[in-house]
């Protein structure tokens, strides 16, 4: 709406966790190694423009959103939110991958 502008705003908080709603695209259509390569995009970008310890605080809800509905993805989530570094980080997401793709 020209006026409220809620329509761009709705359409970004749509797009967290699920960027491949612009190809028109759902979440659950997109395969575990897409989703984990664009997760290691997405992460790399944040930590570039915020740094290690803010990048990887922030990027926390993502990642949440971006692993939801994939099997195994309980499990991992509790220990991704917790890791304290990037590389401990990075390690987790490919067991992710890696668990996703097996089953």
């Amino acid at each position: 709406f020209a006026e409220s502008g809620v329509d761009a705003i709705m359409v970004g908080r749509a797009a967290i966790g699920n960027p491949w709603i612009f190809q028109r695209k759902d979440w659950w259509e997109v395969t575990p190694e897409e989703k984990a390569a664009l997760i290691q995009r997405h992460f790399q970008l944040m930590l570039d423009f915020y740094g290690e310890e803010r990048g990887l605080l922030n990027f926390r809800k993502h990642v949440v959103k971006y692993i939801r509905g994939t099997e195994g993805a309980s499990s991992i989530r509790s220990q991704i939110v917790v890791a304290e570094t990037p590389d401990e980080f990075v390690a987790l997401v490919d067991e992710f991958g890696e668990c996703a793709c097996a089953a």
